[in-house]
């Protein structure tokens, strides 16, 4: 080919660092077409420079989510208790350590079963005559 002409075709992608850290922002949760469309390069060529950094992405973010969950939830890197966010430390102690609220459930009686004995003759007869507009079987039925 001769001196100074052009050899055609879009030169070869240079890796950069900014490129680099839109990469690792994006690729925890932005799709690989995406994130290739916004440093203007192909899905090909984004997998080709950046493994590392669509792999490692995740991985980071999630670490760097926990750390900050951690330092509420303990009050900073000093363990504040003051500064503390309950919320934070709750949330920490149930995903994490397994823990959980329960909750007391105090009945009397028997669930279900309705006690006749003290309606009139006049509330049974209203009560038969509603369930038979209702369709439902009567107690020698069952």
């Amino acid at each position: 080919m001769a001196e100074g002409k052009n050899p055609g075709g879009r030169p070869p992608y240079q890796v950069n660092e900014k490129d680099r850290k839109t990469v690792l922002s994006m690729a925890p949760f932005i799709n690989h077409d995406d994130i290739a469309r916004t440093i203007g390069i192909s899905d090909e060529t984004l997998r080709k420079y950046y493994r590392e950094e669509l792999d490692s992405a995740k991985v980071r973010a999630d670490a760097a989510v926990g750390q900050s969950l951690l330092m509420q939830a303990v009050g900073g890197t000093e363990q504040n208790w003051r500064e503390a966010v309950p919320s934070a430390t709750i949330f920490y102690a149930k995903t994490r350590m397994g823990w959980k609220e329960t909750v007391g459930l105090d009945h009397s009686g028997a669930v279900g079963v309705a006690d006749y004995s003290k309606l009139t003759d006049d509330q049974l007869r209203t009560l038969a005559a509603i369930q038979d507009a209702l369709g439902l079987p009567s107690a020698d039925e069952k």
